[in-house]
């Protein structure tokens, strides 16, 4: 996990912010398992807190464009654990407190990305961010999104906006009972004069310590697609998860399985396969203060192609 993105996930922690109620939360444990992203060329990644509410990360990469650097300020101290490859491991919490956060990187290319996280109420975040390149021919040169996100015990709803296709959603997700929740999304973009609609259901039970079990369902019926996803724990710190998509269009499906192995010392292994990703594979571990990952992927058919790399972080 880049060390921008582990401070940001403190910070929520920190604040008591459920990230993992939101619409957009429903497959995240799925796809930790079956799209878990593999290192590609050599990476190194540099961060360090520079004082209680100033953060500084380095990235250094083999591969011209991807280098950068940036800063992230919050005003209220975080006392950042030591570094781990598991997320829950960061599980912190404090009474509220209305603060927020700041966080800016510069890429090589003179691109620039911010990011604005305001906790305004126990209830209510707002989260803003943009990016601004001088290269007119890319993808996002310049866009601009705001999320507003309103939470309680019963569930969550947000609002976002974003000039990426002039685009404007809205999406809940609400909890029925103590293992069943429900949501939808709806969206327009201005641009393509058209929009989207989704359906998603989750089932989720604690079967006994560290033994869970997820199933998922998405339906968006106006684009045909359809999606069902199971994840379970088969042995002690291991986890495996399976997904079928469907698209009653085009008929197109997909179908990938993917295991996880996590160790009491953070260690990690995880091996995904499916008909249209290829295979994949990356460990991560810990060498004394640095987090490293080694992965390789490789792609089915006439398309095939393979990649590796090597990630540290210190």
């Amino acid at each position: 996990m880049p060390f921008d993105e582990f401070c940001l996930n403190h910070y929520f922690k920190s604040v008591g912010w459920k990230r993992d109620r939101q619409f957009g939360s429903v497959c995240d444990v799925p796809n930790r398992i079956l799209q878990f992203q593999v290192p590609n060329n050599l990476v190194l990644q540099i961060g360090k807190p520079i004082s209680p509410y100033l953060s500084s990360a380095f990235t250094l990469v083999s591969q011209q464009g991807n280098r950068s650097f940036g800063y992230m300020f919050q005003s209220v101290p975080m006392d950042l654990p030591k570094r781990q490859v598991k997320e829950e491991d960061l599980e912190v919490y404090k009474p509220f407190e209305r603060s927020y956060l700041l966080a800016g990187k510069i890429y090589e290319d003179a691109t620039l990305e911010a990011t604005m996280v305001s906790h305004l109420s126990p209830n209510w975040m707002l989260i803003g961010s943009g990016v601004s390149s001088w290269n007119e021919t890319a993808e996002k040169w310049s866009n601009a999104q705001l999320q507003t996100i309103y939470s309680n015990s019963l569930g969550n709803a947000d609002l976002t906006l974003s000039t990426d296709h002039q685009l404007v959603g809205f999406s809940f997700l609400t909890n029925i009972d103590h293992y069943w929740s429900v949501g939808s999304e709806l969206y327009y973009t201005h641009k393509e004069k058209s929009g989207g609609l989704s359906f998603a259901a989750k089932y989720q039970r604690s079967l006994s310590k560290n033994v869970e079990a997820i199933l998922t369902m998405i339906a968006s019926p106006i684009m045909g697609h359809f999606s069902w996803c199971y994840c379970t724990t088969v042995r002690p710190n291991v986890m495996m998860a399976a997904r079928y998509d469907l698209n009653v269009y085009s008929y197109e499906s997909d179908l990938s399985f993917g295991l996880e192995y996590s160790h009491e010392k953070g260690e990690a292994l995880k091996i995904g396969v499916g008909t249209g990703q290829g295979l994949s594979l990356r460990y991560d571990g810990i060498f004394q203060n640095a987090l490293y990952s080694v992965g390789m992927s490789t792609q089915f058919g006439s398309q095939s192609g393979q990649t590796l790399g090597i990630q540290i972080e210190l």
